[in-house]
């Protein structure tokens, strides 16, 4: 179990370590105060309504992600909505999906206990 848990961890900081260098370097360009813009919580909240399994987060990541790209493709298409609609639409989206309707989402029971190394 030890061992599971330090890959976990491991894997983890990999990958946000990738996520972070891929924004700051190729979408941005530079490294500025704020600029995940509270991606983050749409994150944890893709996890809590994937019900914590990788299919689920995929799908819900997916749903969040074609929320986003809303704020680019409706105005190109010609729908008139007001733009601070559209960008505000995967967070309204997001406490909707937290506030009632996941309902059988349990988080995994270590979840909360501290990992506290034996030698």
């Amino acid at each position: 179990m030890r061992k599971v848990r330090y890959l976990c961890v491991l894997v983890a900081g990999l990958t946000a370590g990738l996520a972070g260098a891929q924004l700051a370097l190729s979408e941005v360009q530079s490294f500025s105060d704020n600029m995940t813009a509270g991606i983050g919580y749409l994150a944890v909240v893709a996890v809590i309504a994937g019900r914590w399994r990788a299919l689920g987060v995929i799908w819900a990541s997916v749903f969040f992600g074609i929320a986003q790209a809303l704020q680019f493709a409706l105005p190109a298409l010609g729908v008139s909505v007001p733009f601070a609609l559209l960008v505000m639409l995967p967070y309204v989206i997001a406490i909707v999906a937290v506030s009632g309707f996941i309902r059988n989402s349990r988080s995994p029971a270590n979840l909360t206990v501290a990992f506290a190394r034996t030698s």
